[in-house]
């Protein structure tokens, strides 16, 4: 019956393409993210949806016809019809996809999504995504990673050959110290309450306390104090209210709809704040300066978020800190550690740490190198 109930909405609901895929250099599985555009043509990629926001009436016949009509008989005729030389995504949590290439014999390359958590997520799924004799039955040909720690946990799960090269997107971004400004720039992670708008999310618990405290070390050093806003619409505008009620006016927004690449703005700025943010980490990665801040409670979810939490770094060091309750010192200790450490203290300190959590390869070099040897190939 709920197999039934899923057809039905997909087949009211998808968007029907009805001519043949066309054969291509790549494929894409899910079409929410693309960031191989950034190296390729749009016009090189065919994309295959799995979320049912569209469906290829020619393949679903053709799966009729053969009377095989499960999600990995799609993919199958899918891939045989549009030839790629290539499968790639930008999600390394689709069980399918560790299926496709022992399925077609046509290689796959997968990009980590995101920061991983213990508590949640692909890890605490893991049996559900992976099955009990994962390794044995999940195969990726190409696997890019951000560190160390996450490729120990995939290749208990995933044969492939694996590449550790940190953040995809974060890699096409590079720091000039001299063109920065020398001001704070805080990453900001609100989150409106679900069931009440007027109210933020329990993830946001005790941000307006590490921000109050910043603000007033920025005021005291006389630096400007900046907020990159996480929100849109409605959103945005109780982001912002949020804001204030804390700071007053004492902050400058720089906000996501007038400026929507945080990767580009985030380099403008000398002096980097957070709590948790991924974009916090990739800062430091290429050799910016980062403090994390986090006040939260071990029962908030968030606090399983906190920097080097998933690679088993001590809650407190040079440029963080993880508390559970407020120490006003440690906000001061990091701050100026952040703000006033030499170049080289900085760097000599920093570099202990990154390599842990993520590494930095700018412009893909190992990802260019490894597609177009693929794409070489006759």
């Amino acid at each position: 019956m709920k197999k039934a109930i899923i057809f039905l909405k997909l087949f009211l609901f998808s968007k029907w393409v009805f001519t043949k895929p066309k054969p291509k250099k790549f494929l894409l599985i899910d079409g929410v993210s693309n960031p191989f555009l950034k190296i390729y043509k749009k016009s090189d990629f065919n994309t295959l949806f799995r979320r049912g926001e569209s469906l290829n009436f020619y393949i679903l016949l053709k799966c009729l016809l053969n009377f095989k009509i499960s999600t990995l008989d799609y993919f199958k005729f899918y891939i045989k019809t549009s030839k790629p030389k290539l499968i790639l995504t930008a999600y390394d949590y689709n069980p399918t996809f560790y299926k496709l290439s022992k399925l077609t014999g046509v290689k796959t390359l997968m990009l980590q999504k995101a920061k991983k958590i213990k508590s949640h997520g692909i890890i605490k799924n893991e049996k559900k995504l992976f099955g009990l004799k994962s390794k044995k039955n999940n195969f990726v040909d190409f696997i890019f990673l951000f560190n160390n720690h996450v490729a120990k946990f995939y290749k208990k799960r995933i044969s492939g050959k694996y590449f550790i090269n940190g953040s995809f997107s974060n890699n096409f971004s590079r720091i000039n110290v001299k063109n920065q400004k020398k001001e704070i720039l805080f990453i900001s992670n609100f989150k409106a309450d679900p069931n009440d708008k007027n109210k933020v999310d329990s993830l946001c618990e005790n941000d307006d306390i590490v921000v109050s405290h910043l603000g007033k070390l920025a005021y005291k050093n006389k630096i400007k104090f900046n907020i990159l806003t996480k929100r849109l619409g409605p959103d945005l505008r109780r982001e912002i209210l949020y804001y204030k009620k804390i700071l007053n006016n004492n902050f400058k927004i720089i906000s996501n709809d007038k400026y929507p690449d945080s990767y580009k703005e985030l380099v403008k700025y000398r002096y980097i704040f957070t709590s948790y943010s991924t974009l916090g980490i990739e800062n430091l990665a290429k050799g910016g300066r980062t403090g994390f801040i986090l006040l939260k409670p071990t029962s908030n979810e968030a606090y399983q978020e906190r920097f080097g939490s998933f690679e088993g770094l001590p809650t407190k060091g040079p440029f963080w800190s993880s508390m559970t309750i407020l120490n006003v010192k440690e906000i001061e200790r990091v701050f100026n550690f952040v703000i006033k450490s030499n170049r080289s203290t900085w760097s000599k300190l920093c570099s202990r740490y990154i390599s842990e959590v993520m590494k930095y390869d700018y412009d893909n070099l190992k990802l260019r190198k490894v597609i177009k040897k693929e794409l070489s190939i006759k």
